[in-house]
């Protein structure tokens, strides 16, 4: 089901009883969703109203239930309907074709001209086509210490297989990341560890950072244009540092970056960040949301927004994939239930950064 079937469901609407579990057709089903805005209920009472308007369902109702997600959330409602949620397997269980691959990497590390400066490669971005070129928002994880100290960067090509060309760095640590301990192995007497050997090199460094920093590590940009404000944003996680985690990322925040430039062709730049859009440390009450705890349910770790037919936008925030709602990119984000079971698949418990497209 097209996420803007979910998620437009915001005007006032008739009332039924809610109801989670009743027979229908010889079977119980039960209805399970609450999504957590005013005057729409939950459960039945939320499913009945969802199915009542097609601002909520955004097709017919036949196809409403047809579709996966009824099958999971509304299935009570739709059998009393008329129509038992009997998902067609192309809605759902979507299959990804892959159609070529290319033998040699599109952009090589100390290779492509735009990476010397770049240690350790990319994780993650997002891809987009615009007009026949390709963009890439890419987080660069450039200098040591690893999986702390990063960047998000922008590059672009005519073709996906290239020649790929950086175009500028949106934001970068804001850390020095200071060195403050270097051990090396090797066997000279004066060598306080001993045992090395001719084909390893083994060392052992220490860095220092202050984890109080909110931009200290920059990770997984998404790119959104926002109609009405007629820019580009990029939405990115910034991690306080944190050395007792594996990937050294502590209290996230979710920031954002303004292109310089109006209109699509804006999407080149320059960015330039303008604050927290949604996190547990926005000054502005109305964007604080999310814990920095790793252990809840609602640590902040990604965004990826997704554009309703509304215009306006749906995303899932937080480490249990909360939904939230806003009328700009930029926010603020109006959050409400998590989604971590609906995202998840039987091989796979968590799926980190999913991305809704269309």
């Amino acid at each position: 089901l097209p996420l803007s079937v979910v998620l437009l469901c915001l005007a006032p609407v008739f009332h039924v009883m809610a109801i989670e579990c009743d027979m229908c057709n010889a079977a119980q089903r039960c209805d399970d969703w609450q999504p957590g805005w005013p005057g729409v209920g939950k459960d039945s009472q939320a499913c009945s109203a969802c199915a009542s308007q097609t601002s909520c369902s955004a097709s017919p109702l036949q196809e409403w239930c047809s579709s996966s997600w009824s099958a999971v959330h509304c299935p009570l409602t739709c059998c009393r309907l008329g129509h038992t949620p009997q998902p067609e397997p192309s809605k759902g269980a979507p299959l990804v074709k892959f159609m070529h691959e290319e033998p040699e990497p599109v952009i090589a590390v100390r290779r492509t001209i735009g990476t010397q400066g770049n240690l350790f490669g990319f994780e993650g971005g997002r891809v987009l086509r615009r007009n026949g070129v390709y963009y890439y928002f890419a987080a660069e994880m450039f200098d040591f210490p690893v999986d702390a100290n990063m960047r998000i960067a922008l590059w672009k090509a005519e073709d996906i297989a290239g020649p790929w060309r950086r175009v500028s760095t949106i934001q970068s640590s804001n850390q020095s990341y200071t060195q403050v301990f270097f051990q090396q192995q090797c066997n000279q007497p004066y060598c306080k560890w001993q045992n090395a050997t001719t084909a390893r090199f083994r060392m052992q460094l220490e860095y220092h950072c202050d984890p109080s920093d909110l931009l200290g590590s920059p990770w997984a940009p998404f790119p959104i244009f926002d109609a009405a404000e007629d820019r580009w944003h990029v939405l990115y996680v910034s991690y306080m540092c944190d050395g007792t985690w594996m990937v050294a990322a502590g209290g996230g925040n979710i920031f954002g970056a303004r292109s310089a430039q109006p209109g699509a062709a804006g999407i080149e730049g320059p960015y330039e960040t303008y604050g927290i859009v949604i996190g547990p440390n926005a000054s502005d009450s109305s964007r604080r949301w999310g814990s920095i705890d790793h252990q809840s349910p609602k640590y902040v770790d990604a965004i990826a927004p997704f554009t309703l037919r509304n215009g306006s936008y749906a995303a899932f925030v937080g480490e249990d994939h909360h939904l939230a709602l806003a009328t700009s990119a930029s926010g603020p984000w109006h959050v409400s239930d998590p989604h971590r079971v609906a995202i998840s698949t039987p091989s796979s418990a968590y799926n980190e950064n999913p991305v809704v497209t269309e």
